[in-house]
Parts: C-alpha cells; structure tokens; sequence
C-alpha cells in the first residue's frame, strides 16, 4: 500500500465507492485531480488486484484501460478471476 496521510479524500469514502451514481462519481474525480498523490493512487490500483471504486482519478473502467495499455496482466489473486464479456474459457 501507499501512504494516504495527505490523501484528499480521506474522510469521503463514501464518494469514492458508488459506481452508481455518476454525480458521486464525478465529485470523486475532482477531489482527485487536487491530490497531492494522485499519481501515486492511481498507479497502486492499476498495478494490484483494484476492480471497483474511483483510485487517483481513474473508475474503474479507466483502471482496466489503462492495464491494458500498459500491458499490464495481474497474475490471478487467491482464486479469483475477472472474466471478460464474450470470453467463454
């Protein structure tokens, strides 16, 4: 993990895991682009087992996005694996 001691969002969680709700979503994406460890957040999710909520300006869509753009393949975590829309294996 990383050191959230100045994290912008600390104490608004509540903003940051309601995929739902696009306003929320929106809001969570400001208080990010003011955070002095934006960069730093964002990178840990896109680089560990991170499929839900808003990390360093990314949803996550965006963190998958940017996986694959990075070519970035997570090995499988404790037996839990994320199967893709058409994939049939």
């Amino acid at each position: 993990m990383f050191d959230t001691t100045h994290a912008a969002c600390k104490g608004r969680q509540e903003l940051f895991f309601d995929e739902r709700n696009r306003r929320k979503q929106a809001e969570a994406k400001t208080i990010c682009r003011g955070c002095p460890i934006r960069e730093e957040c964002g990178d840990w999710a896109i680089k560990n087992h991170i499929f839900y909520g808003v990390w360093g300006g990314y949803n996550s869509k965006e963190i998958e996005a940017q996986r694959r753009m990075r070519n970035i393949v997570l090995p499988p975590h404790y037996g839990y694996t994320r199967v893709r829309k058409g994939n049939n294996a």
